[in-house]
């Protein structure tokens, strides 16, 4: 338990020397305000740290009493903490109220509850400016409480009387009214969580039970040191109680254990002396204690403090409250138990953003980035329960086999279901914006309504589901399954709709009910989720990633390979659903309107006239319609609409609720029975009305009737009969009618009536106006006399005054145009809005007096905006700067200054006032006054005078940045000049110049502090330096013991012999590090031959162990014989180093011979091959590689290739003069690759030279080998430039005939050919001949082919349609009867028909080339009147392919190599040595490898795969086209546009022309095949006769000419 949560204390309002008193106090509710109001009615507000931010002082409810006529007796921040309640004596809170406030709360908002003098305890509505009774006591309220949740209140009386009032009992069940009497005025009152604690002047503490029995009772009556108890206050959590008395604080905390209260060590402060007000912050961390001396004491309540990962602080305030602090961003928790429950272990989890705590026997839970607290009932299971954050709305709990959800911001559970498993992805839980319906959907699954706690329905589905999630509304539900199959479920129709069959990706469009989805290659997307037909598809290349949607766009992210590609979707459509959730139907409309009607919008259509006409919006419904088309329903609905403007324009509203229009939309639905139900219903209410009309008409009416009929004395009666008094008046003589007769307005009035019902309206005007009966009066006026409404008016305002109904006299004035009138009533009433508008209206001379009045008022409530209006109306426009002034909204004043003032007299007024607010110490408000005249400079020069230098550089920070940095450069050293180090080092760092710090330290000799900054803020090294500095001005052996210390000897030897300092580096190795001496050694050396002392350099390198670097540092300065000398003393590997020193100097004195000389003396010959290649002597080069480096030969020769091809004809020159060179050297072989290298575009004689060059070389000198490919190499050169003679006498050489005759065919040397090939090889003639016949064909020499080919130049005449010299050459040729002639012209085919057809004469033929292809040809009669017989013959097609057998395979991944192995060793062992022959070899290997390979290797099966059948003519134009068309019609299917079917169309013409065109040329090749066959028939010549001279010949032809015809278009296509 709490020990006594006050535990230090600390002031945040000073005292004062005398009595000051701190009348009230109070924390506002976010914790971040804390007003206090002293005696002088003045009231102080500062913030959470103690700081004052803020004061403003309170004003009398009249300014003629005196600002010190009132006290305030209490105050309390609204419930939202942006307003503050004063409640003062004088009677006023807001606004006037019939006695003094002596006490108050804001336990809710809109309500303020407050106690009166009187002993009223009354409530005031800050939303109506109204105020009323709650409950009345005839004492005094002495104090005001409310309980810990504020929906009860508690208020103390003078005569001890405890009074209990509840607004909401929360169910407790517990009484109202008068609770119990406490023995003396319970000044000192509250309500904790479990009693009620009085205290008063009797010394004693007594707590109260929940019906107002004694608890316990504390009593310090017998203490002398005890006085009076004055206030008290409940902590928040309702767990712990102080109450205040003289020094003293005395603290009970509740212990639950024993029901009963534990006082705790009272808490004693001398000096303190009484304690007037306590106040409690909300989040139960400070209490604040107001004395009479006008001090406020401010204590820290904490009964512990933790850190949560160093990244929130943990402060237990009590037992049931913990405050959770973000370190980084200062934001705050209250984590409070309402139950009273003792908090456990805080955990933050999910990411660090959820709070997760637990009582004995409830669970809290809360949002660190919504602030939203939440606390059920758990009764405790071990800390054994799973937490899942995945949703930002609901935490979802898994424990024991069960599933709850949980709302943050709610107390209660919002449902829970068993189950043995669970995966987020198969919860879905959303709250509705419009309806605020929450449903939750599980795994089963099976949606559930969390408010009604029903479930709505089960879903049965034959695949396992994977993810789900319901929409924004949760109307409908999107799941998918194992098999990847998306579903829509629409939870209302309980109806299930397939929308995808694969989908990989799936996702609700953020607020709103667009689904996106993948599919394969494709976004799916459904606008429109009523209509899941309608989908909207795009192609894509890869893998939806991630939905986004901001800054008014929604896009869909696809990584396609290493990229990332953004679609965007339509912004338009996404919008009309989020309308139509959030019911904005108009905007619905709106969006519609800009979109194009297509099958996805004719839905929205059809949806939002639905939606409209539910929400019975018909002007957006008949606008739907006619987008539709549907003209009767919009023509019916326009109706409709008229009907409504006409109602709702003659008695308010919309009309829509009016009989007619309700029936006309249940026509409209069909429903006849509602339609007919309402016009019913209407005719039934009209009887019911005029029977009441009827019957129910009064007296006075009916008196009035017979009175206008002419029966006066019967309407006189009948009207008197009840007013007996008036009778008896009406009775007496006229002249005593005076009002002195008058005991009553009453009788007056009615006196008026009678004296109107008898026409007298002289006496009934004077009868109501002296009954005040005005409004009578006025009506009776304007009908009779029409002057004396004026004047009636101006009376009944007077009247209206004098009742102090100044509100309803304004109006009244305003009719009898008594505006100076008006406007005092107005003003009067406090109607400030209604004095503006009649002082508008008015004259400026008349108004100008009256807006500072109201100008006041309104500076008062600070709508200074206002104020400043009036008063600049009024011509007080110094009043408004005033004002301004001293609310310290100086901008304002110095805007308004600015307008009504000069420049110069504004900034003079402002100067002179800032310089005045300077002597006073106000240091602040002459900075806002510098600030506003726009003289920084001198606010800033006034900081200075005063030394407030953080204020200075703030201003400077603000105004001249770019000088901040000098600024904090100039402050440190004035302060470094005063020895007010650390504020220099501040002002230096801030200035980002640690090392000017550095060096102040250091020139004071403090070194400890100067390490200390540069190892903070110097870079990784300055550390460093400052210790080597430090160490250096120690030196010695104090030097080396600090390096030491720091583990930085090492590094300051090295720094020491880096910089020059080698005394300090020896001294230091001397010391130290020994071992370090020949590395100083070295390291002076170079600092020596850098000086140029090379001598002592020498000695130092020597000293360091390193002679060749003295050898070197000779060489490099040419000094030859002191390098020798040293290298031959102290280095002799050295020497060789030496001699390419000096080389390499003599080839830069082009002195080669010598520097070759020095370079093989030192054994490096490579170098002299590097040295002559880069000058240029390649000769050299090539020598000397030659003669000492051999192997590098090769390489050297392609660099020179290379190099000399580079240099075109030089190159070609110098190419040339090496061949010449490896000639005369016998090096025949690279003579010969040099001349092959000579390219020379520009002199090709020369490059023939150098080719036949090249073969003459080879075939003399080289072997067959390389003749033959240098052969080969150059023949086709000499081809290319037309030398064919040449070429073919270089093959004839070689014995390459082929090759010869083809160099001969190429140009065209036929007879050289046939030659060469009868005499050196006659196989080849034929290929001559060959070659020949193709020639003569694509020469077109047709006449020369037929001495050669008959059937070739017959084919020839054919194409050519020369179909006379074809015949001709053929009859000549090879004279045949006519079916042989075509036999001959189809060589493949056979006459079948060997019967007359017609007549004697055979003139029908059937050609077959295939045997039994044609069978049973058979003569049959005439077909009818024809005079041709019928030829009957059939063709066999059907057929049984035959079956391929299987074949056996080895399975080589299978094979068992070691077992192999093993076997080839074992066979081949011993037997090597005895094989005699190649034979008995080659047997060996096979019975070595192919038996073993049996036993090791498995066998499969292997079935033979049936080939394709491919067409003949398939060629790969065809494949190319049928592919083109093939994409096409995919692209067009999946893009259906008009540019895609137009490109299917082209592409497939394209292939069918080429299809054609292939067939057409197969036939022809085919025939020209047929054609050439040698099987002819061996028929007698004598039996054929001249073919042109017969009557075949001539039919023949035209047969031939019109087949030519006929393929003519088929070529053209």
């Amino acid at each position: 338990m709490d020990p006594g949560p006050v535990e230090t204390g600390s002031g945040c309002v000073f005292f004062q020397d005398g009595a000051a008193k701190v009348t009230c106090m109070a924390w506002s509710y976010n914790n971040a305000k804390f007003a206090v109001c002293t005696v002088d009615r003045v009231v102080l507000l500062y913030d959470e740290h103690g700081e004052r931010r803020d004061k403003f002082s309170t004003k009398p409810a009249d300014a003629k009493y005196g600002r010190k006529s009132y006290m305030v007796k209490g105050m309390a921040f609204s419930p939202d903490s942006t307003k503050i309640a004063i409640g003062q004596t004088d009677n006023i809170i807001y606004y006037i109220i019939p006695s003094a406030v002596t006490c108050l709360l804001w336990p809710a908002e809109n309500i303020i509850v407050f106690g009166l003098a009187e002993g009223k305890v009354r409530l005031a509505n800050t939303k109506t400016n109204k105020s009323s009774t709650i409950y009345g006591t005839d004492s005094f309220v002495v104090s005001l409480t409310s309980n810990v949740s504020g929906k009860g209140i508690l208020s103390g009386h003078a005569d001890g009387t405890i009074v209990r009032y509840f607004f909401d009992d929360e169910g407790s069940g517990e009484s109202q009214g008068k609770l119990v009497t406490h023995p003396c005025p319970p000044y000192a009152l509250t309500w904790a969580s479990s009693s009620v604690v009085a205290a008063g002047c009797d010394k004693k503490i007594i707590a109260y039970g929940k019906e107002g029995h004694i608890i316990q009772t504390f009593d310090y009556s017998r203490d002398p040191l005890e006085k009076e108890f004055t206030t008290a206050v409940t902590s928040p959590g309702g767990q712990s109680v102080v109450i205040g008395s003289y020094d003293r604080l005395r603290v009970l905390n509740w212990s639950p254990r024993r029901s009963a209260w534990e006082e705790a060590k009272p808490k004693e402060i001398a000096h303190l002396y009484t304690i007037t007000a306590l106040a409690w912050k909300r989040d139960g961390s400070r209490l604040c204690a107001g004395t009479l001396c006008g001090g406020v004491e401010q204590f820290d309540c904490c009964l512990r403090r933790s850190i949560y990962k160093n990244k929130f602080e943990m402060t237990y305030v009590g037992p049931s409250q913990v405050i959770v602090k973000n370190l980084s961003t200062g934001t705050r928790v209250v984590l409070k138990s309402h139950y009273g429950y003792e908090i456990d272990e805080v955990k933050i989890l999910g990411k660090e953003r959820y709070l997760v705590a637990h009582t004995s026997d409830t669970l809290l839970l809360g949002d660190l980035n919504s602030n939203k607290l939440s606390e059920v009932a758990w009764q405790g299971s071990g800390g054994n329960e799973k937490f899942f954050f995945d949703n930002e709305n609901v935490c979802m709990i898994f424990n024991a086999g069960e599933l709850t959800l949980v709302e943050y911001g709610s107390n209660e559970i919002l449902g829970s279901v068993r189950t043995e498993f669970m995966n987020p992805h198969l919860i879905s839980y959303v709250q509705s914006r419009l309806q605020r319906a929450t449903k939750a959907l599980f795994s089963f699954p099976f949606p559930v309504d969390l408010v009604g706690g029903y479930n709505i329905g089960t879903i049965s589905h034959d695949s396992k589901i994977d993810w789900l999630e319901l929409n924004e509304t949760g109307h409908k539900l999107l799941f998918r399954d194992k098999k990847m199959r998306l579903q829509l479920y629409d939870i209302e129709s309980s109806t299930k709709t397939t929308i995808l069959n694969y989908c990989s990706y799936v996702q609700w469009v953020p607020g709103s009910d667009v689904v996106v989805a993948q599919n394969r290659n494709s976004l799916c997307i459904w606008y429109n989720n009523d209509a899941p037909e309608r989908v909207t598809m795009f192609p894509l290349k890869g893998d939806i990633v991630n939905l986004e949607r901001s800054n008014g766009k929604t896009e869909v992210i696809v990584a396609e390979g290493v990229n990332t590609v953004s679609y965007m979707l339509d912004e338009g459509l996404i919008e009309f659903g989020t309308a139509i959730d959030d019911g904005d139907y108009s905007r619905a409309a709106a969006f519609l309107e800009t979109l194009e009607m297509s099958t996805e919008t004719e839905a929205m259509w059809k949806t939002l006239s639905r939606l409209a006409l539910e929400a019975k919006q018909l002007h957006i419904a008949e606008r739907c319609f006619s987008a539709l088309g549907h003209v009767s329903k919009a023509r019916f609905l326009h109706e409709t609409n008229e009907i409504a403007d006409q109602v709702a324009k003659e008695y308010g509203g919309d009309g829509t609720d009016y009989y007619q229009v309700r029936a006309r939309l249940a026509m409209l639905e069909k429903n006849y029975k509602l339609a007919e139900m309402i016009f019913l219903e209407q005719v039934r209410e009209g009887l019911l009305l005029a029977e009441k009309f009827t019957l129910g008409g009064g007296a006075h009416s009916l008196a009035m009737g017979f009175a206008r009929g002419g029966g006066g004395g019967t309407a006189k009666s009948m009207y008197l009969g009840r007013q007996s008094a008036t009778i008896m008046y009406v009775s007496f003589p006229e002249e005593l009618w005076l009002p002195t007769a008058m005991v009553c307005h009453v009788a007056l009035w009615r006196a008026g009536d009678l004296f109107e019902t008898i026409r007298n309206p002289q006496k009934a005007l004077e009868c109501y106006r002296k009954g005040c009966a005005f409004l009578k009066a006025v009506e009776l006026a304007r009908v009779a006399f029409p002057a004396e409404v004026l004047k009636l008016e101006e009376a009944w305002g007077d009247h209206l005054v004098q009742q102090k109904q100044l509100d309803a006299a304004i109006n009244h004035y305003i009719e009898a145009r008594c505006s100076v009138k008006a406007i005092e009533a107005a003003l009067g009433a406090r109607q400030w809005k209604k004095a503006i508008y009649i002082l508008d209206s008015q004259e400026e001379r008349v108004a100008v007096k009256y807006y500072p009045r109201i100008a006041q008022h309104y500076a008062a409530l600070q709508e200074y905006q206002i104020a400043e209006e009036l008063y600049i109306k009024g011509d007080r426009p110094k009043d408004a700067i005033d004002m301004y002034t001293q609310a310290g909204l100086w901008e304002q004043a110095h805007k308004l200054a600015t307008k009504c003032m000069r420049q110069e007299d504004v900034s003079v007024l402002y100067i002179t006032q800032a310089q005045e607010m300077e002597k006073q110490g106000k240091y602040k408000e002459a900075e806002r006054l510098y600030i506003t005249v726009e003289e920084p400079d001198l606010a800033i020069t006034m900081y200075k005078k005063c030394k407030m230098y953080d204020e200075m550089i703030r201003l400077v920070a603000k105004y001249h940045k770019d000088l901040l940095s000098d600024t904090h450069l100039h402050l440190g050293k004035e302060l470094a000049t005063e020895g007010r180090w650390q504020e220099a080092e501040y002002h230096y760092l801030e200035a980002k110049d640690w090392k000017v710090t550095v060096n102040m330290y250091r020139v004071n000799d403090m070194w400890e502090e100067a390490y200390r900054v540069a190892k903070a803020h110097g870079g990784a090294n300055s550390y460093k330096h400052v210790a080597y500095l430090w160490a250096k001005s120690l030196g010695g052996e104090a030097a080396v013991k600090l390096l030491n210390k720091f583990g930085l000897l090492e590094m300051a030897i090295d720094h020491a012999a880096d910089n020059g300092v080698f005394d300090f580096a020896f001294e230091l190795a001397r010391l130290s590090l020994k071992q370090k001496t020949p590395e100083i050694h070295l390291k002076y050396a170079m600092f020596l031959e850098d000086e140029g002392k090379f001598e002592e350099a020498e000695a130092e390198f020597i000293k360091a162990g390193k002679p060749k670097e003295a050898v070197l540092m000779f060489v490099h300065n040419q000094n030859w014989d002191a390098a020798q000398r040293v290298a031959e003393a102290h280095d002799p590997d050295s020497v060789a180093d030496v001699l390419v020193g000096q080389a390499r100097f003599a080839f830069e004195q082009k002195e080669f011979q010598k520097a070759e000389a020095f370079l093989l003396r030192a054994q490096r010959p490579e170098l002299a091959v590097k040295y002559y290649k880069e000058a240029g002597m390649w000769s050299d080069a090539l020598r000397t590689c030659k003669e000492y480096v051999p192997s590098r030969l090769e390489v050297l020769q392609e660099e020179y290739d290379k190099e000399t091809a580079k240099k075109g004809t030089r190159g070609v020159e110098g190419m040339l003069e090496q061949a010449r060179q490896w000639e005369q050297a016998g090096e025949y072989a690279r003579a010969v690759d040099c001349y092959l290298k000579v390219q020379d575009p520009s002199n090709s004689l020369l490059v023939e030279k150098c080719w036949l060059k090249a073969a003459e070389l080879a075939i003399k000198f080289l072997g067959q080998p390389r003749s033959v490919e240098v052969t080969r190499l150059v023949g086709p050169q000499l081809v290319a430039v037309k030398k064919y003679s040449a070429a073919a006498e270089l093959y004839l050489n070689l014995d390459l005939i082929r090759e010869a005759i083809d160099a001969f065919i190429e140009g065209e040397e036929w007879n050289k050919a046939k030659r060469v090939a009868k005499e050196l090889d006659p196989r080849s003639e034929e290929y001559v001949d060959q070659r020949y016949k193709e020639y003569l064909k694509h020469q077109g020499k047709v006449d020369s082919l037929v001495g050669v080919d008959v059937m070739a130049a017959l084919d020839m005449y054919a194409e050519r349609e020369q179909w006379e010299k074809c015949l001709e050459t053929a009859a000549k040729q090879v004279p045949l009867q006519p079916w042989a002639l075509c036999s001959q012209l189809c060589p493949a085919a056979q006459q079948l028909v060997l019967e007359p057809t017609r007549g004697e004469t055979i003139l029908d033929l059937v050609l077959s080339g295939a045997q039994d292809l044609v069978q049973e040809v058979n003569i049959a009669g005439p077909l009818g009147n024809s005079d041709h017989n019928i030829i009957k013959f059939k063709i066999p097609v059907a057929g049984k392919t035959p079956q391929q057998p299987n074949t056996v395979a080895f399975n080589f991944r299978k094979w068992n190599y070691t077992k192999m192995r093993a076997l080839v060793k074992q066979k081949l062992k011993g037997s090597v040595p005895k094989i005699k022959s190649l034979q008995a070899a080659w047997k060996l290997f096979k019975d070595a490898i192919l038996e073993p390979q049996l036993n090791c290797t498995p066998q499969i099966k292997q079935h033979s795969k049936r080939t394709k059948k491919v067409p003949p003519w398939l060629n790969n134009k065809v494949k190319e086209a049928v592919s083109y068309k093939k994409a096409s019609i995919k692209k067009w299917k999946l893009i259906p546009n008009e540019e895609n079917r137009k490109e299917h169309k082209h592409w497939q013409m394209k292939c069918k022309n080429t299809i054609r065109k292939a067939k057409k040329e197969f036939e022809e090749q085919l025939a020209k095949d047929s054609k050439s066959n040698s099987k002819k028939k061996n028929v007698s010549t004598s039996e054929a006769g001249s073919l042109l001279n017969n009557q075949w010949g001539h039919w023949m032809i035209e047969r031939l000419k019109e087949h030519s015809r006929m393929t003519r278009p088929l070529q053209k296509n």
